[in-house]
Formats: structure tokens, sequence, C-alpha cells
């Protein structure tokens, strides 16, 4: 009797140490995914610049803005004119990897263009992130207002705004298909 009760017992041990493994490589490859707004915005640095920007420029024309080439030149930082009702917005497009984030010294360049082009306030757009120095920087400033759009709102803005251009990111059409 006691010999079956062992066997039961063990029997009992096994599966749930099974199962218990199950959930664990569940709970581990859900660690090692990157979620999706990290894939999405990796996959955009297959992008040349101009691509991006043009994708940038449709996000804001989405949004309702009327949106322009920025000025050209060796020291612009403009990629974007973006004009609201509430005034002329100057845009920024930084395209860069999630582990290098916007610092300080690029919102200074940044802000001190849209003073120069007397703009209502500037954006910048980046697939990353910003310092938190960055972001207090923008705190105490005076009008132009500076904003932040880091690549988990940008992804959020365009699956509100522009979903098939999402899917088509995230899901490009395989070469199979487009022989066929």
């Amino acid at each position: 009797m006691n010999f079956n009760r062992s066997i039961y017992f063990f029997n009992k041990l096994a599966y749930y140490l099974i199962s218990m493994d199950e959930k664990l490589l569940k709970f581990i490859n859900y660690l090692l995914t990157p979620p999706p707004y990290r894939i999405f915005c990796d996959k955009l640095h297959g992008f040349n610049q101009q691509e991006f920007i043009q994708l940038i420029s449709d996000l804001f024309e989405a949004l309702g803005c009327q949106v322009t080439p920025g000025p050209k030149g060796p020291d612009e930082t403009i990629d974007l004119m973006c004009e609201t009702g509430s005034g002329n917005y100057t845009i920024q497009c930084k395209k860069w990897r999630w582990d290098h984030k916007v610092k300080v010294k690029d919102v200074r360049e940044v802000y001190g263009a849209a003073v120069k082009h007397k703009a209502a306030g500037v954006l910048i757009v980046t697939t990353s992130d910003f310092t938190e120095n960055a972001r207090q920087f923008s705190y105490g400033l005076e009008p132009p207002r500076v904003g932040f759009i880091d690549g988990k709102q940008l992804f959020d803005l365009m699956k509100q705004h522009l979903p098939d251009v999402v899917s088509r990111i995230l899901n490009p059409p395989s070469s199979e298909a487009n022989r066929a």
C-alpha cells in the first residue's frame, strides 16, 4: 500500500514539475520577447531617413495638420513644418536605436531652430526615448514649447491613425506573395 502511495505521489510531483516547466518556459519567453512597439521601431530602422520623415509627415497629416518639408541647409535641424489652427510647429525626426536616447544637446539644437523660425512649438519624434535631463530641460523654457514623442508613443499614434501602415511594417508581404 505504501508503495502505491509513493508511486502516486511521485506521479503527481512529476506532473506538477512538468506543468511548472511549461509555465516557466512561457514566462521566460514572455520576458525575452520584445514589446510590439520595440519590434515596430526596430523595423523602422530599415527605412532610410527620407522614408522615415515621410512616414512622420503622413502621421501628422492623418492628425489633421498641413505638413511641408523643413528648410534645407547645413545648420537646419528641422525636418518638417506642421501648420495647425493654433500656429506653426517644427518637427525633428530621429530614427535612433532604442538604446540611444535623445539628450539635452539635441533638444537645445531643435529648440534654437524653432525660435529662429518663430514657431509656436517644436515636436521631437524618435524611435527611441529621451533622457530625463532632456525632458526636464524643456520644463522651464519660454515658448515655443517642446513636445516629445518617444518610440512607444509613436507606435501608439501610428496604430490609432495609420493602422494599415503599422500592419504592413510589422507584417511585410513575403517574397512568395510578391511573385504570384
